[in-house]
């Protein structure tokens, strides 16, 4: 399903639900409902997760 699919991507990436809700302009809570399933993702977000961790996002830990 989408939601484990974005789920993997993330951890793979070794971000964090924090930094994806931040991305999204979402709280972390809002994210964790939208990964574990409780709440869908748009179209929309799942684009732009999938771009960002394909471009190799930097978290704000990272730049530092």
């Amino acid at each position: 399903n989408v939601s484990n699919y974005l789920k993997s991507l993330r951890v793979r990436r070794g971000l964090h639900q924090e930094d994806m809700g931040k991305l999204l302009g979402i709280s972390i809570r809002s994210y964790a409902m939208k990964e574990t399933g409780k709440s869908d993702f748009s179209i929309a977000e799942c684009k732009k997760i999938v771009a960002e961790i394909r471009a190799g996002h930097k978290t704000d830990e990272e730049t530092k």
